[in-house]
């Protein structure tokens, strides 16, 4: 599942609420983590608070209902290529013009900030 593909949507609403759904049946259900069975003694202690987690009944931790979902249409699957600065593969589209070089948008903000330093010093 992937930005890419158009299969993963985030909008961040600052909650803890994943809704998931088949494109083929439309079917989708709304998992929202609640984690109301957790106890407070386990606050402190990250581990021990992951392990109850992981072995939790979900009815401890989430609320799982049936969602309606509009379906999105698919996105546009683009090529990717390479950043010449990172090496690592890009879509396309996300690439950005630097002095003749195609950069990934990380790449191309630390050239950028690079080069405002540079102006910057007498």
């Amino acid at each position: 599942c992937t930005f890419g593909k158009g299969n993963l949507i985030f909008r961040d609403y600052g909650k803890q609420a994943y809704t998931l759904f088949s494109r083929r049946s439309g079917r989708g259900v709304r998992v929202i983590f609640h984690g109301n069975g957790i106890p407070v003694a386990l606050d402190e202690d990250r581990m021990a608070r992951a392990d109850f987690i992981l072995a939790a009944p979900d009815c401890d931790l989430l609320t799982i209902t049936a969602a309606t979902v509009v379906i999105p249409e698919p996105a546009r699957i683009r090529n990717s290529a390479v950043c010449a600065v990172c090496g690592e593969p890009v879509m396309e589209s996300r690439l950005l013009e630097n002095a003749g070089r195609r950069l990934c948008i990380p790449c191309a903000a630390r050239e950028k900030q690079s080069e405002n330093g540079r102006s910057g010093q007498s």
